[in-house]
């Protein structure tokens, strides 16, 4: 539904602005310490990403949960209905599965971490490489960038799937 749609861009907007809001005022609250200790361009490139992941998922969360609520009390009752034993079974499996993502926790949000560190990273190699690329040319530096450029992808893509394993096997 069109209305649907809007409702969803609306909240994903208001998201996105809000929860950038915030964490500029965070930014520009923290001492000289902490710029001297991160470089602008990987904060530039984590205010954009990580907001940006936040909000894509939200929005997947809010799209999925209504749905999901109504397919777990629908099937929930017609399989008490078709046997209570296998309900009981499956409600014994999801919960097994629920303590299993619990212990997972910490691994997924390691993970997360790790991502968005190696994006932010990708994005601060890209930064440096265009701010100073008079110099990468004087010293036909191309080379080297796109090599240490390489190693950086090479990291995001290992812990992007590192990421997803964790992060779908946490669906229920």
């Amino acid at each position: 539904f069109p209305s649907h749609d809007m409702l969803s861009s609306w909240i994903n907007i208001h998201a996105n602005c809000d929860l950038q809001s915030d964490l500029y005022k965070h930014l520009l609250s923290l001492d000289l310490k902490f710029y001297l200790n991160n470089r602008a361009a990987e904060l530039t490139s984590r205010f954009v990403h990580d907001v940006g992941e936040v909000v894509v998922s939200l929005d997947i969360s809010m799209r999925q949960a209504p749905q999901s609520l109504f397919q777990i009390v629908i099937y929930g009752y017609l399989l008490f209905q078709t046997s209570y034993n296998l309900a009981m079974a499956v409600v014994l499996v999801s919960a097994i599965h629920f303590l299993i993502n619990r212990m997972l926790k910490n691994r997924i949000l390691h993970s997360t971490s790790d991502k968005f560190d190696k994006l932010a990273d990708t994005g601060n190699i890209l930064n440096e490489a265009f701010s100073n690329i008079r110099v990468l040319k004087c010293f036909s530096a191309e080379d080297h960038e796109k090599n240490r450029f390489r190693r950086i992808l090479n990291q995001l893509q290992q812990v992007s799937m590192r990421f997803s394993l964790y992060k779908h096997s946490e669906a229920p």
